[in-house]
């Protein structure tokens, strides 16, 4: 794998590294294209912050560093500007705004409603909650606004056991991004985070990637990109990861992609 789109920045809170020690790192691992895609701001309300990702007078910053070090370096690596979102119907012209400004975006939905009023997807209460969350992530992908749908497994956090239930969900989200055409991505943040061997999941909860989800999404005939999902440069240094995801994509049938669209535009 030379590309990667999914690569945040020490704005986000929970990274570490100056933004040219991504690029360096890149370089010296052999890849073609970074893509910069940090948490996105987003203007709650006043009294409301999340502490994980950028605030909203940052990200001019942020837009002025990447395209910079994209003009510095454009003769080694094309380095682009992107933005991880998620979809807030109330927040549309928001995200039209982010969109003007930026190379492309990518559907990284951590809540089924926004974060001020709701909780992660991860401690989501029951399957109506994560249905509700589903109907958010294929709204937001029917936008055309997005290139490729980030984590698509993480849904399946709060739950011990894949059953006929999730087995549904995991379809109806996988035949939802197959039907407009946009790859799924296989998350190597989730394998890193993984205590036994990757692929296997967690001791309890079913993790991200799920091999259940995984088996689902090659059967609708779903189209993938690995995403390295780097939160320090070492993880662009790491040959062995993307490597077994492009194996394990491989091995199930799912075609890879290797460069997402770019400028898609409302």
């Amino acid at each position: 794998m030379r590309t990667n789109y999914h690569t945040h920045t020490a704005r986000c809170h929970h990274a570490s590294g100056a933004d040219a020690d991504y690029v360096e790192a890149a370089i010296q691992a052999g890849y073609s294209v970074l893509g910069f895609s940090d948490h996105c701001p987003w203007p709650f309300k006043d009294w409301f912050t999340v502490p994980v990702r950028m605030d909203w007078d940052e990200l001019p910053g942020y837009i002025q560093s990447i395209r910079a070090l994209g003009e510095a370096h454009k003769n080694r690596l094309t380095v682009l500007c992107g933005l991880e979102c998620e979809y807030f119907p109330q927040h549309l012209s928001t995200l039209k705004e982010m969109t003007s400004q930026v190379d492309y975006l990518i559907l990284g939905q951590h809540y089924d409603t926004t974060a001020d009023v709701q909780a992660f997807v991860g401690d989501l209460p029951d399957l109506a909650s994560s249905r509700k969350y589903l109907d958010l992530c294929v709204e937001g992908l029917s936008t055309g606004l997005f290139s490729c749908i980030a984590h698509p497994d993480i849904f399946l956090l709060p739950f011990n056991e894949f059953s006929p239930e999730l087995a549904s969900m995991s379809r109806y989200l996988c035949r939802a991004a197959r039907s407009m055409g946009i790859p799924l991505e296989l998350n190597l943040y989730g394998v890193r985070k993984q205590v036994r061997q990757p692929w296997e999941g967690y001791p309890s909860g079913l993790g991200y990637p799920c091999p259940a989800f995984w088996r689902i999404a090659a059967q609708e005939g779903c189209t993938a990109i690995i995403g390295v999902d780097a939160h320090t440069p070492d993880a662009l240094r790491d040959p062995e990861l993307p490597l077994m995801a492009a194996m394990y994509l491989d091995a199930l049938g799912i075609e890879r992609v290797e460069q997402l669209r770019r400028g898609n535009k409302l």
